[in-house]
């Protein structure tokens, strides 16, 4: 996902989709090892299901932002609807299982 995000942010075809505001959870690598250790290690933990986080939210918006300003990249101001992703999906969906179908008749 990063190597993707990073080539459509430096050739600038990059969109958000929706305004941005999105909210994420970003959790730093030592403290999801951390977390699947005490998992591993607690008999009670067993079964259970566990949400990481660092405890802050950072929108999808601002975490281009911080990503732009550390690699120089222009930051992208283009933003789709959600309703228009939301509409055509479908339809690519359909499109790529149509075209896997007619490429495995083919071969």
């Amino acid at each position: 996902m990063l190597p993707r995000l990073l080539g459509n942010l430096k050739s600038g075809t990059f969109k958000f989709i929706g305004p941005g505001l999105q909210p994420m959870s970003m959790v730093y690598v030592k403290n999801l090892a951390d977390a699947l250790y005490c998992a591993a290690v607690a008999p009670e933990a067993a079964g259970e299901v566990f949400l990481i986080t660092n405890g802050d939210a950072i929108t999808r918006e601002r975490l281009v932002e911080v990503i732009c300003e550390e690699t120089g990249y222009p930051l992208p101001k283009a933003h789709v609807p959600t309703w228009l992703v939301r509409m055509l999906c479908p339809v690519f969906e359909g499109l790529h299982a149509l075209h896997i179908l007619l490429s495995a008749v083919v071969t």
